[in-house]
């Protein structure tokens, strides 16, 4: 109206807009039917043409314009030709998502409504069955955006991610006659479950890669499997296990431990169309504050019953604040000695490098992520040449201080990716992540080389042997051993000092 009379003494200050029903019109009150039709009318109207109404009769509504954030000209018109952003989401991940009967409901949902305010143009919801399926139409690019997605490697193969707008951190659920964990890493041998195609399943993998992670295909099949002693425990959000649990297995799990690691979760994006990314991160940075902690609030909240007496409530509380205080103290102690105890038992107590126990953990996992992502790595074993020697001619207490100051040497010429350790006696493990056998040739000659020109104390110059092989496909760890142990012996037999490649 303002333009259309030429009112150039008014403008708009700021935008707003209505939605009606058809109770908003003006009709007889007898006319239910009426009002009936038209609510089914409405139901059943597209989006789009919702969205195109409001931006004919509603000038100032412009696709990709928003009092909060400023887009570039390439960001506006690629949403003005875009029309609509399509959504995948996790379709059975409360109380942070959920598809139920094709609404998406959750704490993405509200952040999804106030990104969709921020660009201006509609979010809809694509209709999938599971998190599987979902990454499946990322791959095919049948979605726009992911409503909450963590950034792994193999995914950032078809998408790009925003700044996180959710740090939620990662929790253990057992059974209720569990003790407390203060270190995860401390568990062994048993099932842990996780969701299958979950990034935390990746990353927690290759930092603790002692727990023996078992895949499940949704929340509710890890927490029934662990109900009922199938599963030691299963690995998720707070928000969600704690969800849960309230609501379905009260008395029969809760959590017993907490990781370092935090669920940091954002907007997923396809990047064969880069431009959506800036444009949900510039929606992201407008989100109030006070936005983020009503949402918090609203699915993640705890109610307390109003007490009567003040004063004993005060009494209770500060009785739990003491019992809070000392469990507190007891389990910094237990984790300090847990800490201690699992250094020493995956440390040689001689030269403080891993022993042979921990090498072989390092090697199980080497072997799992070689046999599922075709990753390559190697071994080099290596014995110093005429070792007893220095026994017998000085004795085994210089033997020793040779051995550790043998080790410091090693370590300090390794490659920072690499693991060390004693083999036993005087033979020492080097394991090669993510490297081939020319690599690893590389290693040892430079290894080698640094032996022989250094000048150890009391007993001078020494020189050492090697053999190097590379996993290979279909190979178990004692095979790959027995290669490398042969050709140690190689080198040994044609003269000692010198590396040996079984090929």
């Amino acid at each position: 109206m303002i333009n259309d009379n030429m009112l150039s003494n008014l403008h708009v200050n700021s935008n707003f807009f209505l939605d009606f029903t058809p109770e908003d019109l003006y009709m007889m009150s007898n006319e239910k039917k009426l009002i009936s039709i038209l609510n089914k009318v409405l139901e059943n109207m597209d989006k789009q043409k919702i969205f195109a109404i409001k931006s004919k009769w509603n000038r100032n509504v412009q696709i990709g314009k928003s009092k909060n954030i400023v887009l570039s000209y390439e960001e506006k018109k690629y949403l003005e030709n875009k029309q609509k952003i399509t959504m995948c989401i996790d379709p059975d991940w409360m109380p942070l998502e959920k598809n139920e009967n094709g609404k998406h409901i959750g704490m993405s949902s509200d952040y999804i409504k106030l990104l969709q305010e921020k660009i201006n143009i509609p979010i809809e919801m694509v209709d999938t069955k599971t998190w599987l399926e979902s990454i499946e139409y990322a791959k095919q690019r049948k979605c726009d955006i992911y409503s909450l997605v963590m950034p792994t490697p193999e995914r950032k193969l078809y998408m790009d991610f925003t700044k996180p707008y959710l740090q939620i951190p990662l929790v253990l659920v057992t059974r209720n006659d569990e003790i407390f964990y203060s270190d995860v890493a401390l568990i062994k041998n048993k099932k842990i479950g996780i969701v299958k195609g979950y990034a935390y399943g990746e990353i927690l993998q290759v930092k603790y890669p002692t727990l023996n992670l078992i895949e499940v295909n949704s929340l509710k099949e890890g927490l029934n499997k662990v109900e009922k002693n199938e599963l030691f425990g299963f690995i998720g959000t707070l928000a969600t296990a704690g969800y849960h649990i309230q609501k379905s297995y009260i008395g029969q799990l809760k959590i017993t431990g907490k990781f370092e690691e935090k669920w940091s979760l954002g907007i997923g994006t396809r990047n064969d169309e880069p431009l959506l990314v800036s444009i949900f991160e510039k929606a992201i940075d407008a989100i109030e504050p006070e936005k983020h902690q009503e949402i918090l609030n609203k699915w993640i909240s705890v109610n307390f019953e109003k007490p009567s007496d003040y004063s004993f409530l005060l009494k209770i509380l500060g009785f739990l604040g003491v019992v809070f205080l000392l469990l507190l103290y007891r389990q910094s102690q237990l984790k300090k000695y847990n800490e201690q105890l699992q250094k020493l038992s995956t440390t040689d107590s001689l030269t403080k490098v891993y022993n042979r126990l921990k090498l072989d953990e390092i090697l199980e996992y080497e072997k799992k992520n070689f046999q599922r992502y075709y990753r390559p790595f190697c071994v080099v074993l290596l014995d110093i040449d005429d070792f007893k020697d220095i026994n017998d001619k000085f004795g085994h207490s210089v033997g020793d201080s040779f051995l550790v100051e043998l080790a410091e040497l090693l370590n300090k010429n390794k490659r920072n990716t690499d693991s060390l350790g004693r083999w036993g006696g005087e033979e020492f493990l080097i394991i090669l992540p993510e490297c081939d056998i020319e690599g690893a040739h590389k290693v040892a000659q430079k290894l080698k080389n640094t032996i022989e020109d250094h000048i150890f104390k009391i007993v001078g110059h020494k020189t050492a042997s090697f053999g190097i092989a590379q996993i290979r496909e279909g190979e178990d760890i004692n095979t790959l051993f027995d290669r490398v142990d042969n050709a140690l012996y190689t080198s040994k037999q044609q003269g000692k000092n010198r590396v040996t490649i079984d090929l």
